[in-house]
């Protein structure tokens, strides 16, 4: 059974990159003032937070209620 995990990496331009299974998808622009995104990339639905490092993120197989996610597919 072959497991897929998430990663987002940040290049030496300061760029953030979402990598799902075979999927990747910049993400620096969709933060809002908050330094918070919600994105949809592959079949995933991601939670995002800026850090000073980068990012932290969550993820699910479904949408959370009321929340309205961008897709970067």
């Amino acid at each position: 059974m072959t497991k897929w995990f998430a990663t987002v990496n940040k290049d030496d331009q300061g760029r953030l990159w979402l990598v799902w299974q075979d999927h990747k998808a910049e993400i620096t622009d969709c933060f809002d003032a908050d330094g918070r995104a919600h994105v949809k990339l592959g079949d995933r639905y991601f939670g995002l937070e800026k850090t000073a490092d980068g990012c932290s993120w969550s993820s699910s197989d479904d949408p959370a209620d009321g929340t309205e996610y961008t897709d970067l597919n």
